[in-house]
């Protein structure tokens, strides 16, 4: 090794660009909207905050570049650079390719126990995010039909505005929901705390009007030949957990519909019995056809 005198420049510009090229990705996924498709939308301000420190760095090194320096010179330095550039090009271009690739259900493949849980009650997933499923509680509603004909026979006659659940309390209020003589309205902001009141308080449901928004899921394995789920892709922290939930319907044209299409379905709210418990049902009335939301994920 030799002490020489080693304009680092070139080196220092290198290590700039990948600092910028990872804080400009940051802020182009929070603009594009994609970045819903990686993290939580709690995560959002994170991801600024990391690409402001990455831009904030990258013009340090720049600064840093226009410096002549005395440095001990081995070679390694330059080809570290280059090393580190080339890794930043493969992420940056996996990622890039990756943005435009939304889940799928299909993605996802069940076997009999999914987390201690059976892959028909996939959808009582959320029930862990909300409150435990009371004991004791009576269930006096009908059952279910089973002719796959849409039924409102045990439908109580529902008056008023739909009912909404609140957001900005995930547990929402109990006593303006049971006060409420309305329907349930399960759209993009109130998919998962419905869901999950839903699972864990089904009677006091039962018989109730229902219109729910969501993507259709058949699977010839898991539901009877007049059920498929309505269902919606949750996300608790990252892509890594994403999971799909939602509630079973009956349907007597199950074969008319198409598995991923999107769909807003009105009917009235059953139960469906499943081991020890019962899962809700909801016994299909009209389907019409919607287009995709701008978020399709849910983050509970």
């Amino acid at each position: 090794m030799k002490i020489i005198k080693k304009n680092s420049r070139l080196y220092d510009i290198m290590q700039a660009v990948i600092l910028f090229g990872f804080g400009l990705y940051f802020i182009g996924v929070v603009v594009s909207g994609s970045v819903y498709r990686y993290v939580h939308e709690r995560q959002v301000p994170v991801l600024l905050f990391s690409a402001a420190v990455f831009l904030l760095l990258g013009m340090l090194k720049l600064r840093q570049g226009n410096v002549l320096s005395l440095s001990v010179f081995s070679g390694s330095r330059t080809a570290s650079g280059f090393f580190s550039l080339a890794v930043f090009v493969a992420a940056l271009t996996g990622m890039l390719i990756m943005s435009g690739t939304p889940v799928r259900f299909s993605q996802f493949a069940y076997t009999d126990s999914i987390g201690g849980q059976s892959a028909v009650s996939s959808f009582n997933t959320l029930s862990s995010v909300g409150a435990a499923d009371p004991a004791g509680s009576a269930f006096g509603a009908a059952e279910p039909s089973v002719t796959g004909e849409p039924s409102i026979a045990d439908a109580s006659p529902i008056a008023g505005a739909p009912v909404t659940a609140d957001t900005t309390n995930p547990a929402m209020s109990e006593q303006k929901m049971q006060n409420s003589g309305a329907g349930i309205v399960m759209d993009s902001d109130t998919f998962a705390s419905w869901l999950t009141e839903l699972y864990t308080k089904p009677d006091a449901w039962v018989g109730k009007k229902i219109t729910a928004t969501g993507s259709v899921w058949k699977d010839g394995e898991l539901f009877e030949k007049d059920e498929f789920a309505l269902a919606r892709m949750m996300m608790t922290c990252c892509a890594a957990d994403m999971q799909p939930v939602g509630v079973l319907a009956q349907w007597n044209d199950v074969p008319a519909l198409t598995d991923g299409e999107w769909i807003e379905v009105t009917g009235t709210l059953s139960k469906k019995p499943y081991k020890n418990s019962f899962d809700p049902l909801i016994i299909v009335e009209t389907i019409k056809k919607v287009d995709p939301p701008q978020q399709e994920y849910i983050y509970p």
